[in-house]
């Protein structure tokens, strides 16, 4: 994403790109390819895209049992989601995702979600470990203070797949073990996903 490892990592990170959105090698012309330069030192230094980040549906945890609560939604503001994007880290064996806003969007998250905000802030690796999984372990977590939004349900992206068109796609966390990312939000307006059970292999997100 930002620092350049040699062609052969760039290679294997397109050729994720392509299979994530269900092109093999025989298609000659799969599409536009669009690489970003994103400045942000918590970031790894690579990153592949889902898609165009569009929501996150999410539960606060006011009451013991998280799924009995109302489902509420994080949704990316109309102004902001041509430039907010759902990348995933290709080089991490959990496969992490990483959310990343426009400056639009951050600022708006963070006068909703940041300071009107009741959680006290936190770390990631803490909240990793409260939610617990695959996301829990591995790769750290950058040291980022965040305050809790809420236990991610689902997160909603747009993309354009081979014989789907430009589709909205809805990806359901813990459908497999019940373990569920939080959603955090850091002052400055970037959101985060902390612990999780998921993985991101061909040719979308699992579990």
């Amino acid at each position: 994403m930002r620092k350049n490892r040699g062609p052969a990592a760039q290679a294997d990170h397109l050729k994720a790109f392509w299979n994530w959105k269900w092109y093999d090698r025989e298609d000659s012309n799969p599409g536009e390819v669009r690489v970003f330069e994103i400045d942000d030192d918590d970031l790894p230094e690579r990153l592949v895209g889902c898609g165009r980040l569009i929501a996150f549906r999410y539960r606060v945890p006011i009451t013991g049992n998280v799924r009995s609560n109302p489902s509420k939604e994080f949704r990316v503001p109309s102004s902001g989601q041509q430039d907010s994007f759902l990348f995933f880290d290709l080089d991490d064996p959990g496969q992490r995702l990483y959310p990343v806003l426009s400056e639009k969007a951050k600022k708006e998250a963070q006068k909703v979600y940041y300071a009107q905000n009741p959680f006290a802030e936190t770390s990631l690796t803490e909240l990793a470990k409260w939610t617990g999984g695959r996301q829990a372990k591995g790769v750290p977590y950058p040291n980022v203070r965040v305050k809790p939004i809420g236990v991610a349900s689902a997160a909603v992206y747009e993309a354009e797949k081979r014989d789907d068109g430009k589709s909205l796609y809805i990806h359901r966390f813990g459908e497999e073990s019940g373990i569920r990312p939080v959603l955090a939000i850091s002052n400055d307006g970037r959101v985060w996903l902390a612990g999780g059970d998921y993985t991101c292999p061909t040719p979308g997100i699992t579990n």
